[in-house]
């Protein structure tokens, strides 16, 4: 999928055009995951490549997408390979993030946070990776209270959770 998403992405020049791109084979991914016709006859081997390459071609033309899209979806087809597509699009976004110098930073909490906090943890990644973040938000009641942060490979857990976790762990290691 990295492969494939280096491939599209290096073969457009401009910023704008790569986030158009993104925008443009992130809704037909969301298409494909809501039919499931479409993505019976993309992903079965029973139907012929040429048969699947004239319905992508009539998508992409009923939904106005670039030519490259086009080039980059019979290229799929031809390897048999469509059932990435939702690994390329988020392959492509890294890609996309990496190059603006934005950071996807995953901030679970038991109870939302308010903007003042999430703006600190912000600033605060923000100069020590001396990146632009973004967050994605999830609600995970199991932490009670607090928040983990998760960026890369690296977990930094603040939740009463994982405050217990650690404290009845130190407690075996003690006996």
């Amino acid at each position: 999928a990295r492969n494939y998403a280096s491939s599209l992405f290096d073969n457009i020049k401009s910023d704008a055009d790569r986030q158009k791109v993104l925008e443009q084979i992130s809704a037909f991914n969301q298409v494909l995951l809501n039919s499931k016709k479409l993505s019976f006859i993309l992903y079965s081997p029973l139907v012929f490549k040429s048969d699947k390459i004239k319905l992508i071609e009539n998508l992409v033309n009923e939904l106005k997408l670039e030519e490259i899209i086009t080039r980059f979806f019979k290229i799929i087809v031809k390897n048999s390979r469509f059932e990435i597509l939702e690994s390329v699009v988020n392959e492509y976004k890294k890609l996309l993030n990496e190059s603006k110098r934005v950071k996807l930073v995953t901030l679970e909490f038991a109870i939302k946070p308010n903007k003042k906090l999430v703006n600190m943890i912000r600033e605060y990644l923000e100069n020590k990776l001396n990146k632009t973040i973004e967050f994605n938000l999830i609600n995970n009641e199991s932490l009670i209270g607090g928040v983990i942060i998760k960026h890369d490979s690296l977990l930094y857990d603040y939740s009463i959770a994982g405050a217990v976790d650690r404290a009845a762990r130190l407690a075996k290691l003690a006996k």
